[in-house]
Formats: structure tokens, C-alpha cells, sequence
């Protein structure tokens, strides 16, 4: 949780999964805007998860860390965290939640 992570590597957690959340918002709302038919929806629903399970976004924060890394003394709390998926996913769902 956030006191394993400690503040600055929950900071920078918390500021990319804003983003993922923000993105995957967007995407669900442009491609549903107005009536979508089942077959519609089961094609939207599949990229959907695509690009947003567990295994891309833990893709995604690897390479967020290596091009916007955390502070040093954050570095390896928040590598670990992207590694473990129950971390990702429930940080994911919160952002998702709180837009």
C-alpha cells in the first residue's frame, strides 16, 4: 500500500495512473458517444482491455520509469510496485473512480 511505497513513489504511482485512467475515459466515451449495438460494444470492450489489463499498463510504467523516473530515493520502491499487479490494477481502478 501507500506506506510501503512511501510518499514520492505513491506521488508518481498516483500521477501515471491518472493519466492511464484519463486515457481509458476518453477512449470509452469517444467510441461509445451515442447508441452502440452489442457487437459494437464487445469490439470497444476487447481494445479496451487490450491496452488497459494489468500486463500493458505494468508495460506502460516500466517505460514511464526509464523516460520520467520517480526521485532516486523512490526509484526502487516504485519499480517494485510496478511489478506487482495488485498494486497496478487496484491504483488503476482508483484513478478510474475518482475522474
Amino acid at each position: 500500500g501507500r506506506d510501503q511505497l512511501g510518499p514520492a513513489a505513491y506521488a508518481w504511482l498516483q500521477r501515471e495512473m491518472r493519466w492511464l485512467a484519463q486515457d481509458y475515459l476518453l477512449m470509452a466515451e469517444e467510441e461509445s458517444l451515442g447508441y452502440i449495438s452489442l457487437a459494437e460494444e464487445r469490439v470497444l470492450l476487447s481494445r479496451l482491455r487490450a491496452r488497459f489489463l494489468v500486463e500493458p499498463l505494468q508495460v506502460h510504467l516500466e517505460r514511464r520509469v526509464l523516460e520520467a523516473p520517480p526521485k532516486e530515493s523512490a526509484l526502487q520502491a516504485t519499480i517494485a510496485a510496478c511489478s506487482h499487479t495488485t498494486t497496478v490494477w487496484t491504483a488503476f481502478q482508483l484513478s478510474v473512480q475518482q475522474r
